[in-house]
């Protein structure tokens, strides 16, 4: 009886994690951002429409954290991003294992990262540059900013 508790308790916690694997849809600018779950994992596409797609990221779980689809956003980075992170597989002594990515929405679109991360980093725009950091405003913390044509680097310059 103690065995068919635990199968239960387990075949719950499966159930749990698969039931919030979706399809998704975003428009970010001019590009249809889809992602889509095909078995266990979740595959990410752009386009300029939902059938014209070129596949930039897969993972077991993708979290859209920002895009720049509004006109201030825009504007303040200077071009189409989506801000992404996904469950990575390398360990942590606390917290769990993050890939950070931004997708550049260009013709192409283009994936840049990961930064990993054992931190829950908080994504926030400023002119020019997407900046990831673990305790915002406090100067303590992981730190990341992405630029584009420059990538990402541990200052913002």
């Amino acid at each position: 009886m103690k065995r068919l508790g635990m199968a239960a308790a387990l075949a719950l916690c499966g159930w749990a994690a698969w039931a919030e694997m979706r399809d998704e849809a975003f428009l970010v600018a001019d590009r249809t951002v889809l992602i889509r779950v095909v078995d266990t994992q979740e595959i990410m596409t752009v386009g300029p429409t939902a059938e014209d797609q070129s596949q930039v990221l897969s993972g077991a779980d993708i979290e859209v954290l920002a895009t720049t689809g509004d006109s201030d956003s825009l504007a303040l980075v200077g071009q189409a991003v989506v801000v992404t992170r996904v469950f990575g597989s390398h360990s942590c002594e606390t917290g769990d294992a993050w890939l950070y990515h931004v997708v550049t929405l260009g013709s192409p679109a283009m994936t840049e990262g990961p930064v990993s991360s054992c931190a829950e980093l908080t994504v926030s725009f400023t002119p020019g540059a997407v900046v990831l950091e673990q305790d915002p405003g406090s100067g303590a913390g992981e730190f990341w900013a992405w630029r584009p044509g420059r990538g990402f680097s541990d200052r913002l310059e």
